[in-house]
């Protein structure tokens, strides 16, 4: 197994499977990673633009996608974080995946995008009724020790 994390907020839920992370509500910043320098450097992943306002933000639907570890960078012991945008539709579907933040990595890089792209989401509800939104995560690279 390759190890990395995903770190996701959520309302003060933490849930740990495997080498992923679900971390307990974040606000603000670029959310991401326990000791990150950005506001809510908490562990969590902050609410995006199309967050606001509602009522339930997009939640991780299933198991989490988990990227393919470049073997390369694997094998040198590299590694590296990602900072990744998905915007989601009122149906839970991934309709664009964007790099926030790169690893300094092309590979890793394009590895979370082919991930993010691949998640499935229970969508953002807001007055009870599913709606289209945006979420920022992190995507961690951690080669086994």
């Amino acid at each position: 197994m390759r190890l990395r994390n995903v770190s996701f907020g959520s309302a003060g839920a933490k849930v740990q499977a495997g080498a992923l992370t679900m971390g307990g509500g974040g606000s603000g910043g670029e959310g991401g990673a326990v000791g990150s320098d950005s506001a809510g450097g908490d562990g969590s992943l902050a609410a995006g633009s199309g967050g606001e306002g509602v009522d339930e933000r997009a939640q991780p639907r299933g198991a989490l996608v988990e990227p393919e570890y470049p073997r390369e960078l694997e094998r040198k012991g590299v590694s590296g974080t990602v900072l990744v945008e998905v915007a989601i539709d009122e149906h839970g579907h991934v309709l664009t995946a964007r790099l926030v933040k790169g690893s300094g990595h092309e590979d890793f890089d394009h590895n979370a995008l082919v991930a993010a792209r691949r998640q499935d989401w229970a969508p953002a509800v807001r007055n009870g009724k599913p709606v289209a939104s945006h979420r920022r995560y992190r995507i961690h690279f951690r080669p086994r020790r």
